[in-house]
Parts: C-alpha cells; sequence; structure tokens
C-alpha cells in the first residue's frame, strides 16, 4: 500500500473522530471517556480555525484516499509545539507512527514558528513512546 501526507480537510472531520474513539486509543489517552460529536466537532472547528497555532496532517492510501494515521501539532508557548497522533490499527506496529512524525515535524516547525516539540505520552503506553524516540 502507498501513503501520502496532506494537510486534513474537512472530510477527514469523522474519519479522525472513528479513529480518536476507539476504545485501544481511548485506553491509552489522558482523557480515557469516549468523546462525544458534538465535543468533536467544536474540537475541530476550533483547531481548523487557528492554522497559526495547530496544524493536523493525515497520511493517506494513495489508491483509495482512507485514513490511516493524523499527527496533530499544537503551538503551546512561542516556540514550543506539541505533537499528537494516532494510526489505524493494521498500520500499528510497523514504525509509521514515527514515520508520520519525522516526515511532518520540520515543516510544521517552519510553519509555526517553533523550535521545540515535545510529545505527552500516556505511562501505559510503551509502542507509543518507542514511536516517539524513534521520530
Amino acid at each position: 500500500m502507498s501513503e501520502y501526507i496532506r494537510p486534513a480537510c474537512f472530510e477527514d472531520c469523522w474519519s479522525m473522530f472513528r479513529l480518536a474513539n476507539a476504545p485501544d486509543v481511548r485506553k491509552n489517552s489522558f482523557s480515557p471517556r469516549p468523546i462525544t460529536e458534538d465535543e468533536h466537532l467544536a474540537w475541530w472547528n476550533n483547531k481548523m480555525a487557528h492554522p497559526n497555532r495547530c496544524r493536523i496532517l493525515v497520511a493517506c492510501d494513495l489508491r483509495t484516499n482512507k485514513l490511516l494515521a493524523y499527527v496533530r501539532y499544537d503551538k503551546v508557548a512561542d516556540h514550543v509545539a506539541e505533537v499528537d497522533y494516532a494510526v489505524i490499527p493494521e498500520y500499528r506496529g510497523q514504525g509509521f507512527g514515527a514515520a508520520i512524525v519525522r516526515d511532518t515535524v520540520q515543516s510544521v516547525m517552519r510553519a509555526l514558528g517553533v523550535h521545540r516539540v515535545y510529545a505527552l505520552v500516556w505511562p501505559g503506553n510503551p509502542a507509543s513512546a518507542k514511536s516517539i524516540q524513534k521520530a
């Protein structure tokens, strides 16, 4: 399968919602309760309205345009951003999380005007910690 990375658009909103609400993703989140549709839509609209503070990119299948993963960078201070990502189950354990962060971090740092990016990883999620270390 061939992938490509592009900026997220509204057509990605509900695919990201389903991925973010998957039980294994919620389990490894700092807030494990399910996200409502209204909460997600409000979150989405807020993030997309501020491209100078947030960038969301998606990795998609080249043939089907199916969302495979997303990565989000939030500018949290003058020169600092936080990164968060999620990968669909079929792509986990293959280095895809590290790849999407590694392939996007430099361009997003320039776009947001940041010099440092960090990730908060839930202690019970060693796979994510390993991905971030590889990125």
